[in-house]
């Protein structure tokens, strides 16, 4: 099955066409790398949705990461909340999130290490400043 494909230019750092360079087929594998992208922070924003997450704690948390420490050894539960728990209540403060709130979403990623995980992946993708993950993390029509 071929997949149909469209044209786009893109503009790359000097670091980035030195990387594709190496790889072979850049065009294939860009077009990899975006798909697979989004369907990682498409399914962990479901998976911290499915487990009580509002748009407000899920911004806080993504700021207050900043894209930082977001690789395989941090994405361990305890390493993560400790992050988040280092950093005080003001990140979550200045989105309207409790204290409540706060210490229940960091006990859930230190329980429940999927949730370290899609939390981890979801303010990777949020620190591309990707448009759309963004506005899908805003987004109303899912909170409840």
């Amino acid at each position: 099955m071929t997949r149909e494909r469209k044209r786009c230019t893109l503009t790359l750092s000097q670091t980035a066409t030195a990387q594709l360079a190496q790889v072979g087929n850049a065009s294939g594998y860009v077009d990899s790398l975006v798909v697979q992208h989004a369907r990682e922070w498409t399914e962990a924003l479901a998976v911290l949705r499915d487990h009580g997450w509002r748009s407000a704690a899920l911004m806080a948390a993504c700021e207050a990461l900043d894209g930082h420490g977001l690789t395989t050894v941090s994405r361990a539960p305890h390493i993560l909340a400790d992050t988040l728990d280092h950093l005080g209540q003001s990140p979550f403060a200045a989105h309207g999130v409790s204290a409540r709130e706060r210490s229940a979403r960091l006990k859930q990623l230190r329980e429940i290490p999927i949730l370290a995980h899609a939390l981890a992946t979801l303010a990777r993708e949020f620190a591309l400043d990707n448009a759309a993950c963004e506005r899908a993390i805003q987004s109303a029509s899912e909170e409840q």
